[in-house]
């Protein structure tokens, strides 16, 4: 059960999450259900617990995304007055579900630079919210903040409007709370280790087209033989680029296919 605002919503709209609503919440294992409000503060997703939203459920996981119009609609909303809130609707889910693991989400950036004074706010909110989870009950799942770009910009890319997810910004949501959810809800004689079930990352465009050029170079080589095959990820890769010099001082004379890639486990190999 999600429980939270319009980044919750998003969820299960089809131009945002909703291609991955329906393959992992509705067809696949997770069995999920939505209860995002659009422009929802805290004080409305307590009322919402509180009145009947809670009736009828025994949730194994709740997954708590809430507070950000605390800030992005309402600046003047003390930070204090945030945390209390959170609190409380912690607390009641708490106390509704007492089987259920919660993961807690922190309030995602509000405004694309760091100086913002909505995510000044929410960096006060998080760090008190975040002492709230003890990893055995309650865990703490920091997805959002990672994607901020090196300098601390909102990645318009993944937050179209600096604060809401695009598909892009789902899919590493996606894929951030993929490994929890799998082990509170997946059973065991279910699960592939991911590590050794073979998977790509075509949905990265840079990825993609170096599987192309590969794929290229080696149709078009029948007269030409590699001598040197390197497979791997980043390391790998990296002779192309600051390790160019040195390869080529060392090994120009082989020929050779570099089969690397930056980011890739074991699987995409």
């Amino acid at each position: 059960a999600f429980y939270g605002d319009s980044i919750t919503e998003l969820w299960e709209w089809q131009d945002r999450g909703g291609a991955i609503w329906n393959e992992k919440f509705i067809k696949g294992p997770y069995k999920g259900i939505c209860f995002g409000y659009s422009a929802d503060c805290t004080q409305h997703l307590l009322w919402r617990l509180e009145n009947g939203e809670m009736e009828g459920l025994d949730p194994k996981v709740v997954v708590l995304q809430i507070g950000t119009n605390n800030s992005w609609l309402h600046p003047e909303y003390p930070a204090a007055d945030t945390i209390f809130a959170i609190t409380a609707i912690l607390q009641k889910i708490r106390n509704g579900f007492p089987n259920a693991k919660v993961i807690m989400c922190p309030i995602p950036p509000c405004g694309e630079l760091p100086e913002d004074p909505r995510r000044i706010k929410n960096n006060i909110v998080n760090k008190e919210i975040a002492k709230f989870t003890d990893g055995r009950e309650v865990f703490w799942l920091d997805w959002s903040y990672p994607l901020l770009k090196s300098d601390g910009k909102v990645d318009q890319a993944l937050f179209y409007d600096f604060v809401h997810p695009t598909k892009e910004g789902y899919e590493k949501w996606s894929q951030a709370l993929k490994p929890l959810l799998d082990e509170f809800l997946v059973p065991e004689k279910e699960k592939e280790p991911e590590a050794i079930t073979p998977a790509a990352k075509l949905e990265e465009e840079w990825w993609r087209k170096r599987l192309f050029d590969h794929r290229v170079k080696i149709c078009s080589s029948t007269n030409k033989v590699f001598n040197l095959v390197l497979c791997g990820d980043s390391i790998t890769h990296g002779w192309e680029g600051w390790g160019k010099p040195v390869f080529e001082e060392y090994f120009s004379g082989i020929q050779t296919l570099n089969c690397g890639y930056g980011g890739d486990k074991t699987q995409h190999l």
